[in-house]
């Protein structure tokens, strides 16, 4: 069983999205010594071999990783912003950030796009059948 892009505009946006997350990941490593900036460069190498080798998991890879990484903690980053605007009226004297909550909204919405592409667009084929044996159960 092999992972197959039906849309390869996508595959090439979702393996530059990641290979930008991994370097910026690898830039945060080294420029602050951060060592927790390992587990995201680990899970993001393991997502593109996933997705260049055509593993059978890697569908579920890119589900999984868009679930919790973009969608999971853009939405709690986003509840919590949102938290800080109803301190914000309670003690005036703070503000908040606004690029902050509108960077979290497009996080959101391209991680939405992103799972409804991999669903939609990334199948889970077996190996040396044709695509009317793929669709019989």
């Amino acid at each position: 069983m092999k992972t197959v892009f039906k849309n390869k505009t996508f595959f090439y946006l979702l393996v530059s999205l990641i290979s930008i997350l991994l370097f910026w990941n690898l830039y945060a490593l080294i420029s602050t010594g951060n060592v927790w900036a390992i587990l995201p460069i680990f899970i993001q190498i393991v997502l593109l071999i996933l997705i260049f080798t055509n593993h059978r998991y890697a569908r579920v890879g890119i589900m999984a990783w868009t679930i919790i990484v973009l969608i999971g903690a853009s939405a709690l980053g986003l509840l919590a912003s949102l938290f800080d605007i109803g301190n914000d009226l309670i003690d005036s004297t703070k503000t908040t950030n606004t690029n902050d909550i509108i960077y979290k909204l497009i996080q959101l919405i391209v991680g939405v796009l992103i799972l409804d592409f991999t669903r939609r667009t990334v199948k889970v084929e077996r190996i040396g059948l044709t695509e009317s044996e793929q669709l019989q159960p």
